[in-house]
């Protein structure tokens, strides 16, 4: 029983130690940072868990979600490789503009080698 705490303990936190957030960014693997994608009439919102809130210089909607700007010219790209690193797994770096008091996604990178 003590080996599969122990075991349970050591994969818990080494999957706090591949995702960080903090002033206007995220990076990590994806399913340590990133807990939705969900469509509204108006945007894209990327859910992340509770306390990331408390490491970003802007605030969250509803604390919980940041959003990609659909009029931007860039939107297709950035869905298209927010939904290819969660469907990979592979780790993503999410930048927010640091403009704006609640979070805007500006930017967003693949990084194919972590």
């Amino acid at each position: 029983m003590k080996r599969l705490f122990v075991t349970m303990m050591l994969v818990f936190f080494s999957a706090l130690a591949n995702a960080e957030c903090s002033a206007l960014q995220c990076a990590g693997v994806t399913n340590t940072f990133l807990q939705s994608l969900k469509t509204t009439a108006t945007d894209v919102q990327l859910g992340f868990p509770a306390g990331v809130n408390a490491a970003l210089d802007c605030e969250l909607y509803a604390g919980r979600y940041a959003k990609m700007a659909a009029n931007s010219m860039l939107f297709k790209s950035q869905h298209a490789i927010v939904l290819t690193a969660i469907a990979s797994n592979t780790p993503l770096m999410i930048r927010f503009e640091p403009s704006e008091t609640y979070c805007i996604v500006s930017e967003v990178e693949i990084l194919v080698v972590e």
